[in-house]
């Protein structure tokens, strides 16, 4: 089969066109930052390539503990902002059942919940839960945040030793808002 050039041109314009609505509809993270507010990033876990909708997580330790921030979207890039989307709460619920999930494989132990709550930080509405457990015999308290910005879910995860001390809302929280002013990923968190 031969082109002309016209039938190369089109060819090639059709090619470009593909191309270019395909990295349209892949979301290109920023990169995370390397440290905020004491916590220095330990590294990146790319869920998207094997289990698509999974997106990825950063993860960042301290002398305190560790945080890890996931961004995802389960296959959607329209979830609406905070805490409203429809799809939010089985979301939410689906996190909590992942913690009682560590709890019936022994990987963590008498796990007791607070109430849940919504609350807002900077801008942004967050759905949050307090926890404790035991893991490898040392007694750790965790809190998980989720949101949904800019079309994706954000969740963020926070562990540390009940020993270590300190607040661990007002130490996610400021993790929060320092996140989202020393980064592109989370602009709405911005005061």
């Amino acid at each position: 089969m031969t082109r002309g050039k016209a039938g190369w041109g089109t060819f090639l314009l059709g090619w470009a066109i593909l191309l270019m609505s395909a990295c349209a509809s892949v979301p290109v993270p920023a990169p995370a930052p390397k440290s905020v507010g004491g916590w220095i990033h330990l590294g990146s876990q790319d869920f998207e390539s094997k289990h698509p909708g999974l997106g990825r997580g950063e993860s960042y330790a301290s002398p305190l503990g560790r945080i890890t921030v996931y961004h995802y979207g389960l296959g959607r890039r329209d979830w609406q902002t905070g805490t409203q989307d429809p799809g939010f709460a089985e979301q939410f619920d689906l996190t909590m059942a992942e913690i009682r999930h560590h709890e019936a494989q022994g990987t963590y132990q008498a796990v007791s919940f607070e109430p849940v709550r919504d609350l807002r930080v900077g801008s942004q509405e967050f759905r949050a839960v307090r926890f404790y457990f035991f893991s490898r015999g040392v007694a750790q308290r965790s809190a998980t945040y989720l949101s949904a910005q800019q079309g994706q879910l954000l969740k963020l995860r926070v562990t540390m030793p009940t020993a270590s001390g300190g607040d661990i809302d007002q130490l996610t929280q400021s993790f929060i808002l320092r996140y989202g002013s020393s980064s592109g990923n989370a602009t709405a968190l911005k005061d």
